[in-house]
């Protein structure tokens, strides 16, 4: 029998038993929570790790391109149609890109080896951020489409040149993605300039019509020379849908008749699909002809288009078709689920199919070629039909279809024929006076490239790139030949100028500036490769006018050009007038004036902007580096020489009053061991002041320049336009 004691033992023990029971419990709860809070400290710690190359492939295609979704409502899409195609170049032909698919798997297995298991790219958590940062499905127009590419693919794909020319021996380059293509934008007048002409002030007006491609890729070298690698062009989901692209361009046969029978038959509604894709490829297509572009790609998120051209035979269009979404199949599993190593290297093979891993290719491909010159430019286009003239053998438009799109036409109708026949052959050859000018001599015509491989640097590509080598005639030498005065012993180029007279000591200029404006222009008429470089790619570039380095064959002058656009011609009339009115201070406080040429054939630029016009003068400098340069009374600056007051209170006495102050247009020349003032296309001309009346004003007047100058260039520099 169980006596009282026992009994208060056993619940003691009991309780005891409990107690430490429920410790047990407390302390595997706590280790487990330990256990937890470790596992998300580390899982956290992994996701700001930076991630390998297929990493980075698998979480930026898991993250970004998987939860994308477009608008199919149309009630909810955009509802603009398509830019008008009408007098754009379009080709004749449309093939698939067969050989892309090997050249990708090559391009790819060279990222793969050369980063391996490297940790190189942006960590989860950055990812995570960027997607937080995407415009939030479904997207519903380009402007929703352009942040998605822009950060889901554009930057992306900087972000891995960026590491993998790091990782390359010689000078390091880098790929950006821009809005502008750091040149000369290209411009057409509207119907209002069309028939007017408008005052200098007013040249950007609304009536200017911009004709540029959504982005532009563009290589920059180790001294920031940029060049453009090919263009970007966004298209709303709803107008660009796989199972239209698929109807229109994924067929078993090649599709040659798209085009012509889009021309013919724009209105048909029963090839709704193709004649819009037609359309859209041909905006395309025309952007990369007229700016002599082998490459770009069409995309509206879901789906890619590449394009490739051969410039040897421009009227077949290459291209390649793909969906990411389609074809990458990665597990299902959390969006934040870390992956390992040993799986990631399962999923190489559908990781080579991501927007981006194809994109890198395309980059690789751009890089591997050379810049067509001039001749190649004209010939394309000579070969090429425009948008609705049929080419010849093809049938003609209907009537009712011309009627209805005839308000577009840039420019009257000419056949094939006719608009080739505007053109001299410009693959030929034609001689140089001055074949012993070492320095001579612009860029070459490149074929295509048959290289697969990565563009490794070689050793023209590393060296440093700088102005042509050629030097530029001084002040005194360009001023002497415009006013039929001496040779300037000091000029750089003295032994050309007397070679062309025949003698080694000759005082005097072989030509006058009559026979010099002629004779360049005769030499522009054929060839405008040889001698003849625009500097936009330095930066040499402003919102009218790009500058152009040209030597006169068999002379030697060698001297800078304003080129301008058709729209922009009377802003070198006002500037000729501004330089006529300070003829006296030419080659002292402003460059040497020396004519304006209409050129007999366009001078294309990267950008696709056509030169027509050029203006002729001495170069004056670069500009000046002071930080202070605008400091409205320290005249320091200027090594004690003459300040930007006393050289605006110069041009203000003959009447001149600038209107566009700023450190581009403030330049140093070392000949006359001062600044010198350029760009007049603002100035304002007014009758000359008495010295009194001058110095009243000039205090106010500096002030009020400097101030619209600084804000001018702050605007540039927020909007991402060089000047």
């Amino acid at each position: 029998m169980a006596t009282p004691n026992s009994n208060i033992l056993q619940d003691l023990l009991r309780r005891l038993a409990e107690t430490e029971r429920r410790l047990e419990e407390e302390r595997l709860k706590r280790e487990d929570a330990e256990r937890r809070a470790e596992r998300l400290r580390l899982s956290a710690e992994s996701k700001r790790q930076p991630t390998s190359f297929l990493a980075f492939l698998y979480y930026t295609h898991k993250l970004l391109f998987e939860p994308l979704q477009i608008q199919t409502n149309p009630s909810l899409a955009s509802t603009g149609g398509f830019t008008s195609v009408h007098g754009r170049y379009y080709p004749l032909e449309l093939r698939r890109w067969t050989e892309f698919e090997v050249l990708h798997r090559r391009h790819f297995s060279t990222f793969s080896s050369t980063f391996g298991d490297q940790s190189l790219f942006h960590s989860l958590d950055v990812i995570m951020t960027v997607l937080r940062n995407e415009s939030p499905s479904p997207l519903a127009a380009e402007d929703d489409l352009r942040p998605f590419e822009m950060n889901a693919v554009e930057q992306r794909v900087k972000n891995v040149m960026d590491k993998f020319f790091k990782l390359l021996p010689g000078p390091i380059r880098r790929v950006i993605f821009r809005s502008n293509p750091y040149s000369l934008e290209k411009v057409e007048a509207g119907p209002a300039l069309r028939d007017s002409q408008p005052s200098p002030s007013k040249r950007l007006s609304p009536e200017r019509k911009r004709i540029n491609p959504d982005r532009w890729c563009i290589q920059v070298n180790d001294e920031g020379v940029r060049i453009p690698l090919f263009v970007v062009e966004y298209k709303a989901g709803h107008k660009l849908t796989p199972t239209l692209l698929q109807e229109a361009l994924d067929q078993d046969s090649p599709d040659r008749t798209i085009f012509p029978d889009a021309v013919r038959h724009a209105a048909a509604s029963k090839q709704a699909s193709r004649n819009s894709t037609a359309q859209i490829l041909t905006q395309v297509f025309h952007y990369m002809i007229d700016c002599g572009l082998q490459y770009s790609y069409i995309t509206s998120g879901e789906g890619f288009i590449f394009l490739n051209i051969n410039p040897t035979d421009p009227k077949i269009l290459y291209y390649h078709l793909f969906f990411p979404k389609k074809k990458v199949h990665l597990p299902r599993s959390s969006d934040e689920e870390l992956i390992d190593a040993a799986t990631l290297d399962t999923y190489r093979e559908t990781l080579m199919n991501t927007a981006i891993a194809q994109v890198l290719t395309l980059v690789c491909l751009a890089l591997d070629r050379q810049p067509l010159n001039q001749a190649a430019k004209q010939a394309m286009q000579a070969d090429l039909a425009q948008w609705p003239i049929p080419y010849p053998g093809q049938d003609p438009m209907p009537v009712e279809d011309a009627v209805s799109d005839r308000p577009e036409l840039p420019q009257p109708a000419t056949t094939l024929s006719d608009t080739s026949s505007r053109h001299q052959d410009p693959t030929k050859k034609h001689p140089r006076p001055d074949e012993d000018d070492e320095h001579g001599g612009g860029p070459s015509a490149a074929g295509p490239s048959t290289s697969t491989a990565i563009p490794q640097r070689t050793r023209d590509q590393s060296r440093k790139q700088r102005l042509p080598l050629t030097h530029f005639c001084t002040q005194k030498c360009l001023l002497g030949l415009k006013r039929n005065g001496e040779l300037d012993e000091n000029c750089p180029n003295i032994h050309r100028h007397r070679a062309a007279v025949g003698t080694k000591d000759s005082r005097h200029h072989p030509i006058t500036i009559e026979i010099f404006s002629c004779l360049l222009h005769d030499q522009l008429a054929v060839d405008l490769d040889s001698d003849c470089e625009a500097l936009d790619k330095y930066g040499k570039f402003g919102a009218i006018g790009v500058l152009f380095k040209i030597t006169l064959h068999g002379y030697g002058y060698t001297v800078v050009a304003k080129g301008v656009q058709r729209v922009d011609r009377n802003s070198l009339k006002h500037e000729t007038a501004v330089y006529a009115r300070l003829d006296e201070l030419q080659g002292d406080i402003i460059p040497v004036w020396l004519g304006q040429l209409d050129l007999a054939v366009n001078y294309i630029l990267s950008s696709g902007a056509h030169i027509c016009t050029m203006m002729l003068m001495s170069y004056a400098g670069e500009p000046v580096q002071a930080e202070n340069w605008d400091t409205a009374v320290d005249y320091s600056v200027w090594g004690g020489c003459s300040g930007l007051g006393e050289l605006l209170s110069t041009l203000e006495a003959c009447g001149v009053y600038h209107h566009d102050v700023r450190r581009p247009n403030t330049v140093w020349n070392e000949e006359v061991g001062r600044p010198m003032i350029i760009d007049f296309d603002r100035a304002v001309l007014v009758a000359r002041k008495a010295k009194r009346q001058l110095s009243e004003d000039l205090e106010l007047e500096l002030e009020l320049e400097l101030e619209r100058g600084r804000e001018r260039e702050s605007k540039r520099r927020v909007d991402g336009i060089a000047v």
